[in-house]
């Protein structure tokens, strides 16, 4: 019966760790989009040798920088905060995971 207990609660344990580890590699990959879209558009605006990269559109800034501030305060802003709990979760359960297979280790040297 107690081999039965710790088994369902390690399953337990490896199914919310794998679920803190999907929800982190989503947040992790919305933060790489945004930093990608965020270098193409200062890449759009960012002058070389004085000249705008997309010059001959004779383009407006403002919707770009407008853009620029969108993706720091609905992305990166939201996600970073996130992408913390998320590590600090999957640091506890790591840690409960290990912790668990070490006392199954002490259990199983003692029967030895």
């Amino acid at each position: 019966m107690n081999n039965e207990i710790e088994a369902e609660n390690k399953a337990i344990l490896l199914h919310d760790l794998r679920a803190t580890m999907v929800n982190h590699s989503g947040l992790q990959h919305e933060v790489q989009v945004s930093l990608q879209q965020l270098t193409e558009l200062l890449q759009s605006i960012t002058p070389v040798n004085g000249v705008h990269a997309d010059a001959g559109n004779a383009m407006n800034d403002e919707p770009i920088r407008s853009r620029i501030s969108d993706i720091f305060e609905e992305d990166i802003d939201q996600c970073l905060p996130m992408l913390q709990v998320s590590s600090e979760k999957l640091t506890v359960l790591l840690n409960r995971f290990v912790s668990s297979d070490h006392n199954d280790l002490l259990s199983s040297d003692s029967t030895r």
